[in-house]
């Protein structure tokens, strides 16, 4: 899937990203986003972050049709520790967004923390259409 980031990074520094593998990082910069292209739209259901995920994170949705500004806030964690506190993750290392299903081509993921956050995979799973 195709990545790119605010700071405009190189493919090849993305690809931890999107690749799978735990032993790629990407440094998530503070103030800064990362956006994932799907590839076309769909319903989007779950997002999971592996790695070090920011201790405050936005993460909106936009369509194809749709430009930046158009976007619509997805998940909003102003702290994680507090989360994490009512929801602990069934995988060290593995934080699971299940919001309401929102519909969507591409992911920004903005590290709203002051704090490097270093990711090691995005994962965004599609859900049927409904409410």
């Amino acid at each position: 899937k195709p990545v790119r980031d605010s700071s405009g990074s190189f493919p090849a520094q993305l690809l931890a990203v999107t690749d799978d593998k735990d032993l790629t990082v990407y440094p998530l910069q503070p103030k800064q986003w990362v956006e994932i292209d799907l590839g076309r739209d769909r319903f989007l259901g779950e997002l999971e972050l592996r790695g070090d995920v920011p201790s405050a994170l936005l993460v909106s949705v936009y369509g194809t049709s749709e430009k930046i500004d158009e976007s619509r806030a997805w998940i909003a964690e102003a702290d994680m520790q507090t989360r994490r506190a009512f929801y602990p993750d069934a995988e060290a290392g593995v934080t699971v967004f299940r919001p309401r299903p929102m519909g969507g081509r591409y992911v920004r993921i903005l590290n709203a923390s002051d704090k490097v956050a270093e990711l090691k995979g995005v994962r965004v799973f599609a859900t049927k259409r409904g409410n």
